[in-house]
């Protein structure tokens, strides 16, 4: 607000004064250094201008957005404490169009407007000292038949008008477990309201088959949103359990109850249909730990909302 270099606090109040905090930077003054961006075209500001600050062995980095969240602002520049520095060893600014300025023996507690008009031509992709081996691939291959989660057509908008998002769509549900015994991490998928989740089995050989499951096809009305695959009958097993959550099904409706398949052997579930209360609320999230220290599973499942009643606090039930 005062162009000292030190960065000041205006809060925007609500049926009242603004309230302005200048910062005096304390007993010890710190040094600065301050971008501005005269954008070509009508990116005029130059927002998603990248600079990198190189001093001493350390490196800054700092991305030119004035997005602060809801109705919150920054002013459009690029701000660097320099610590007690007075001389940085260079700044390489990277403008949006990849256009690039670099910057060398800069004094601190200036503040520079760079023209990306007048930035060298040649595109900057910014590169790393090291190499980096490849630590992920993609494997999607890897699973037969594949799985594509269906949602349906219902639209929250539609009934919920002043919501802020749509709760119907929160899955699909992923667990990773060992359920047939054999050594080899399985994974158990959610479908969406009317399609069934599905369990694919690990092979030797890396690749995943899909285990015929009537218990889940036999429950698939239901949204499946969390799940988690652990023993919960203490009979040397994994079973699986499926929440329920999802908003377009009537307060109560037994659709949100969740599920609970045992183990019987061989990574085949059966549902337990009488293990559980009718736990009929629109849930979240599930987390098992031995709470109580007495050697059995416990369960947290989270509340996520009240179907129609937005607003209202959920439900989160521990068991």
């Amino acid at each position: 607000m005062d162009n000292d270099g030190y960065l000041d606090l205006i809060l925007n109040n609500i049926d009242t004064t603004a309230f302005i905090y200048r910062n005096t930077g304390g007993a010890k003054k710190q040094t600065y250094l301050r971008l501005s961006i005269a954008g070509a075209g009508q990116n005029t500001r130059g927002l998603g201008t990248k600079a990198w600050l190189y001093s001493s062995g350390q490196v800054q980095y700092a991305e030119l957005t004035n997005a602060r969240g809801f109705q919150s602002s920054s002013e459009p520049v690029l701000h660097f404490g320099t610590g007690t520095t007075a001389v940085v060893d260079s700044v390489v600014v990277v403008f949006p169009s990849q256009k690039y300025t670099t910057l060398r023996q800069v004094k601190t507690n200036q503040h520079f407007v760079l023209s990306e008009a007048d930035a060298e031509g040649k595109q900057y992709r910014y590169a790393p000292n090291h190499t980096e081996s490849q630590w992920l691939m993609d494997n999607t291959n890897s699973i037969v038949p594949l799985f594509v989660h269906q949602e349906s057509d219902f639209n929250d908008f539609k009934r919920d008008k002043l919501i802020p998002r749509m709760f119907s769509k929160e899955g699909p549900a992923l667990a990773v477990g060992d359920l047939n015994a054999d050594g080899l991490d399985d994974f158990f998928v959610g479908g969406a309201a009317g399609q069934s989740g599905a369990v694919y089995f690990q092979q030797s050989n890396g690749r995943f088959k899909l285990s015929a499951q009537p218990a889940l096809a036999a429950t698939a009305a239901c949204e499946d949103v969390a799940a988690l695959i652990a023993d919960l009958n203490a009979d040397g097993q994994n079973d699986l359990y499926v929440v329920s959550g999802s908003n377009e099904f009537e307060p109560n409706d037994l659709r949100y109850k969740d599920r609970l398949y045992l183990n019987t052997g061989r990574g085949m579930l059966q549902h337990c249909a009488d293990c559980l209360p009718a736990l009929t609320g629109s849930k979240s999230c599930i987390a098992a730990h031995d709470v109580d220290a007495d050697g059995d599973t416990d369960l947290f499942i989270g509340g996520r909302t009240v179907p129609h009643s937005y607003g209202k606090i959920p439900r989160a039930i521990c068991c």
